[in-house]
């Protein structure tokens, strides 16, 4: 993720400096056509550098107030000048500016106010963009959120367990750190919703972090496929990327089979999730002492399971199921 998001600003510095490029090509051969207009740009420029120096000779108490009036008086009359060259010639004054595609920060993802710099909603919104692409949610709740919960789909004995729950989700979420190690751990049978609230987790932190969605089952085959040699990424790669992003959502925890590559990589990546406090929230159709069972045959497990216990302190249960026709 950090590696796109360094894509991302090497990419707009190149157009910035084709824009720039262009800009100068057409300023370039609208002077050649107009020598009086590029003479006026000079003649302005060159009063302008002056109003710059005397500024700072100013500050250092010099005493240049006359001075400076009457060349801003005079970059006026220049000014003045151009507009009227401009009309003469019919030449649009926005031309001569460079189309940036963001006016705000012309293309350089800042913004500045009051002496402050603060990222540029256009960078903000391709940070987000990246994220949710990165998010990896299946399509089924791309769009879950927890306004759009409707707990009438729950068995009415089972409904207000799971407002409460819901409830208490976004609660974390709101106060959800990069850097808090905290963690959920979400259990219940088939069809209890648990994906789904994953996606409304995702989709309400995307704005702040990177977060990404994973059935380790479907990690597994991925990982198996970097064996292939024409596979684009390495085994390590693939789990350094979950390893590293700042919100790793796991989904349906102990599906897959409990071998000792798949318990070997999942403690890895647990393991490191711990070490450098970044959060996780893991939903599984098992309890914790469930998965110890499950994951028994190999010390892996055991580690796992205990990590999880540490990490994921606050224990859900959802009940009920989605699917079935009340």
């Amino acid at each position: 993720m950090r590696d796109e998001l360094s894509h991302i600003r090497n990419q707009e510095d190149e157009e910035r400096k084709i824009i720039l490029a262009e800009h100068k090509k057409y300023m370039d051969n609208l002077f050649a056509r107009y020598p009086q207009l590029k003479e006026n740009f000079e003649r302005a420029d060159d009063v302008l550098k002056q109003i710059i120096s005397a500024t700072f000779r100013k500050f250092k108490g010099e005493s240049l107030e006359e001075g400076i009036v009457a060349l801003e008086t005079r970059l006026d009359e220049l000014m003045a000048e151009r507009r009227s060259l401009l009309k003469e010639y019919n030449i649009d004054p926005l031309s001569l500016q460079p189309r940036w595609n963001c006016e705000l920060c012309q293309d350089t993802g800042m913004i500045s106010k009051e002496g402050l710099y603060f990222a540029c909603p256009c960078a903000q919104e391709k940070r987000i963009r990246l994220y949710r692409k990165h998010a990896n949610l299946p399509s089924r709740i791309a769009n879950a959120t927890f306004a759009a919960a409707n707990f009438d789909l729950y068995q009415p004995e089972f409904r207000e367990q799971a407002k409460q729950n819901y409830a208490y989700v976004q609660r974390f979420c709101e106060h959800l750190k990069r850097d808090s190690g905290q963690g959920l751990f979400i259990h219940g049978t088939t069809g209890s919703g648990k994906s789904f609230l994953l996606g409304c987790i995702a989709n309400y932190l995307l704005e702040h972090m990177s977060v990404r969605y994973l059935v380790y089952a479907d990690f597994l085959d991925s990982l198996r496929a970097t064996f292939n040699r024409e596979a684009e990424q390495s085994e390590q790669q693939l789990v350094d990327e979950v390893k590293n992003v700042d919100l790793l959502l796991l989904d349906d925890l102990g599906l897959e089979k409990p071998t000792e590559f798949s318990l070997k990589n999942l403690a890895q990546i647990i393991d490191y999730r711990y070490r450098n406090l970044k959060p996780l929230v893991v939903t599984s159709n098992f309890t914790l002492p469930e998965l110890v069972r499950r994951f028994q045959t190999d010390l892996y497990g055991e580690r796992i399971v205990w990590r999880l216990g540490e990490m994921c302190s606050n224990i859900l249960e959802l009940k009920g199921n989605l699917r079935m026709i009340l």
